[in-house]
C-alpha cells in the first residue's frame, strides 16, 4: 500500500531528490496506469485507473515543486500548514521584502530600467539558490518545523518576486518595440 507522494513515484522522502529519476518514474507509471491501456476494461476499473492516473499527477506536481515538497515533508513529519492569512513573524524577512519590492518599483521607472532589471533578476536567482541550499540544510539537520517554515516562506516569496520581474521584463521589451 502507498502511504505518500514519494512512495508512490518510486523516490527517497527527502528535500534534495533526484529530478531526472522524478521525471523518468512518473513518466513510467503514467504508461502503466494510462486510462487508454483499460479501453476494454470494465467501468470500475477505468474509473479506478483515472483515480490511481489523478494521483500520481498530483504527486508529481507536488513533489517537482521545492516549495510544495518543502511543505509536504512537513506535513508527512505531523506539521499542520498554517492558513494563507497567517502573518509573517520575522521583521527582517518583513523589511527583506518590502526594501526587495521598493527596488523594483524603483527599477521599473528608471531610464537605464531594462539594465537595472537584469542585474535584479541575477541576484534574484542567486537569492532563491542559495535559499533552496539553505532548505536542503535544515532539512539535513532536520531543524524545527518553524524555522524550515520560515524558509519556505522566503522561498515563496523570491519565487513570486521573480514572476513579477518577468512580467516587468516583458512589459519593458513591449515598451521597446
Amino acid at each position: 500500500m502507498i502511504h505518500n507522494y514519494f512512495q508512490l513515484l518510486g523516490i527517497k522522502a527527502t528535500f534534495d531528490l533526484d529530478n531526472d529519476l522524478l521525471l523518468a518514474n512518473h513518466r513510467k507509471l503514467q504508461q502503466s496506469i494510462h486510462p487508454d491501456r483499460f479501453a476494454a476494461s470494465s467501468h470500475a476499473e477505468k474509473l479506478a485507473a483515472v483515480t490511481q492516473m489523478a494521483q500520481i499527477n498530483e504527486a508529481f506536481q507536488i513533489l517537482k515543486n521545492p516549495v510544495t515538497r518543502a511543505e509536504y515533508l512537513l506535513q508527512l513529519s505531523g506539521w499542520d500548514k498554517p492558513g494563507d492569512e497567517q502573518t509573517i513573524k520575522s521583521l527582517p524577512l518583513l523589511m527583506e521584502q518590502m526594501a526587495l519590492r521598493e527596488e523594483l518599483e524603483e527599477i521599473e521607472t528608471a531610464d537605464n530600467s531594462q539594465q537595472l532589471l537584469d542585474v535584479f533578476c541575477g541576484n534574484i536567482d542567486q537569492m532563491t539558490q542559495q535559499q533552496l541550499q539553505q532548505l536542503s540544510t535544515e532539512f539535513q539537520q532536520k531543524l524545527s518545523a518553524d524555522t524550515i517554515y520560515l524558509s519556505i516562506t522566503r522561498l515563496k516569496f523570491l519565487t513570486k518576486l521573480k514572476s513579477e520581474v518577468i512580467r516587468l521584463d516583458e512589459k519593458l521589451e513591449e515598451l521597446d518595440d
